[in-house]
């Protein structure tokens, strides 16, 4: 078993334990408010729980609409300037379409990989890195903190 799979297998295992870890750690701020009513209209015309979109957004952003990464990625879901291009998106920092853009690249990854958590590393890593098996522990990391803050709004929202 190649390091990567045991990895994958860690971060699996990992995941049963996270409903508690996200009880625990479970901390609403307030800044998910503003952005609701986009959000829900977004998750019911691409079938996607809206919890999973605000989480994404928690973890990505902040909620924080201007955001850019270090590499480049924009807006409340950290879209990255070619895929916006892909995804027909002309305003990468509006709230709007960012939003629309980023949940529709976030259920094509989920279709595609045939679970949630391979989505949301296919969303952070990209989808050739999930193909080939290689996926950096960063995006591990990123899935275990969306898939707690998904947890956290399940329960308190």
């Amino acid at each position: 078993m190649t390091f990567v799979r045991i990895l994958l297998s860690l971060s699996i295992l990992a995941s049963a334990c996270l409903p508690a870890l996200a009880n625990a750690l479970c901390r609403l701020d307030g800044n998910e408010a503003r952005y609701l009513s986009v959000i829900n209209a977004t998750a019911q015309r691409h079938g996607v729980d809206p919890h999973l979109i605000l989480a994404v957004i928690k973890v990505e952003s902040g909620f924080d609409s201007r955001a850019v990464s270090p590499v480049g990625a924009e807006g409340l879901m950290q879209i990255m300037p070619a895929t916006q291009s892909d995804l027909g998106m002309i305003d990468g920092f509006s709230p709007y379409e960012n939003v629309d853009g980023g949940t529709r690249y976030l259920r094509e990854m989920i279709l595609r990989f045939g679970s949630v958590r391979l989505g949301l590393l296919a969303y952070n890593a990209g989808p050739a890195r999930v193909d080939s098996g290689y996926v950096p522990v960063e995006s591990i990391r990123y899935a275990n903190r969306v898939l707690m803050k998904f947890w956290c709004y399940r329960r308190e929202m």
